[in-house]
């Protein structure tokens, strides 16, 4: 793995010292961005802009929204609980076998090691609901 475009070494200070990184960044933002740029099959690079860029767009813009969309339903029409569940409607149906089937795909592509395309596929769920 390089760092923007340059191989990591220790004795010219080129690498991402972890201590320092974890004062300004969450730990999940960060194995997220790994995973992401891991190789699989040759050299990866990482690249700070990337990292930021997987972060807001990836992690906050989507993930964050449907966490807050969720939510926020739940505080709008159930006072801030999860309701009992009651017959699932069509559009219940269908969003519960894009799931499965998301899920499927994801714990596919996790048995075969392609953590960059499990996370791809995760990801597309998240933007689809």
């Amino acid at each position: 793995m390089n760092i923007e475009g340059q191989k990591f070494s220790k004795s010219r200070n080129w690498a991402v010292w972890m201590p320092d990184i974890l004062t300004r960044y969450e730990p999940d933002a960060i194995r997220y961005a790994i995973a992401t740029a891991l190789p699989e099959s040759k050299d990866a690079d990482w690249s700070w802009a990337d990292f930021v860029m997987r972060n807001n767009n990836e992690l906050v813009a989507a993930w964050g929204n449907l966490v807050n969309r969720m939510l926020s339903f739940a505080r709008r029409h159930f006072e801030n609980a999860v309701p009992q569940p009651s017959a699932f409607s069509a559009e219940d149906q269908a969003i519960l076998a894009l799931s499965e089937s998301a899920f499927e795909r994801v714990g596919s592509l996790l048995e075969a090691v392609k953590l960059r395309a499990a996370l791809g596929e995760a990801m597309a769920l998240v933007r689809e609901t």
